[in-house]
């Protein structure tokens, strides 16, 4: 989305339906882009865009909800909205529904759920989820211990320069 259209176009154009302007909206007034900030209407248009199941409003409007930042904290729907962008690609997402399976915020306690998010993030190259699957073959946590595969993981870790395996 062109970063020099005016907010009246943006809204004009995320008005009629369009998912990224709705984002770009969201941001808009998010932090205060060619606007005021404006907690409550980025509520609004980052809804509205992961209604549409944009993935990175997915993945903010749940981090709004796991933290309570601007809206009332709801981990259950925290963990909603991280599934939804998880299940769209979103490498953060997957990290964060794999922390939520391990502690038991929003969903059950699930150590196997956990280590599919991790894997799904891990094969996108993201060092810490290489490192945490690692951990948990190492351990047998959510998956059966195999040392070849917490090898083969801790190896990736630190080909990605993981911090915790230098």
């Amino acid at each position: 989305m062109n970063d020099e259209l005016s907010l009246d176009q943006l809204l004009s154009t995320a008005e009629s339906g369009d998912v990224e302007a709705q984002y770009q909206v969201a941001l808009r007034f998010e932090h205060g882009h060619g606007t005021p900030q404006c907690p409550q209407a980025s509520i609004v248009w980052f809804e509205r865009a992961a209604k549409q199941g944009h993935p990175e409003a997915l993945a903010s409007i749940a981090a709004k909800y796991e933290s309570g930042i601007d809206v009332r904290q709801n981990v259950r729907l925290a963990a909603k909205y991280y599934r939804r962008a998880a299940e769209a690609g979103h490498v953060n997402s997957c990290m964060s529904m794999a922390k939520l399976c391990l502690l038991g915020k929003g969903v059950q306690e699930d150590a196997e759920e956990a280590a599919q998010w991790y894997e799904l993030a891990a094969n996108q190259g993201h060092p810490t989820a290489q490192f945490n699957l690692a951990q948990m073959y190492n351990c047998g946590r959510g998956v059966a211990q195999d040392a070849i595969k917490a090898a083969f993981w801790y190896e990736a870790a630190a080909k990605t320069r993981h911090l915790l395996t230098d």
